[in-house]
């Protein structure tokens, strides 16, 4: 499990994205630790968000025209994490809030 963000224009060119691996964090346990990865999002998205935005060479979150999250098919808790500081981004941007399934 890891944590992701591209900013992405409307044609798909990605303008810019940062990744923070949580591999290290679930070596040992063989393969994803649910509440592990859950608190790795939590610790990582919002230095990963300021990355990607950064690569993209945009300020703010205001920026973009619209905040995009997956919500599915995955793990519900680490999902929650996602969708939860993406509603509260276009919230406060006032921006759409689209819901992303990232397998189609």
């Amino acid at each position: 499990d890891d944590t992701g963000v591209a900013v992405v224009r409307s044609d798909g060119v990605v303008l810019g994205e940062a990744i923070a691996s949580q591999a290290a964090l679930h070596e040992e346990f063989g393969g994803v630790f649910p509440t592990v990865a859950r608190d790795a999002h939590k610790a990582e998205l919002g230095r990963v968000i300021e990355l990607a935005l950064e690569r993209a060479d945009l300020s703010s979150v205001a920026d973009v025209d619209a905040v995009a999250v997956t919500v599915g098919p995955g793990l519900e808790i680490c999902l929650r994490v996602g969708c939860e500081q993406a509603k509260a981004l276009a919230i406060e941007h006032d921006k759409p809030f689209v819901g992303v399934h990232h397998l189609e």
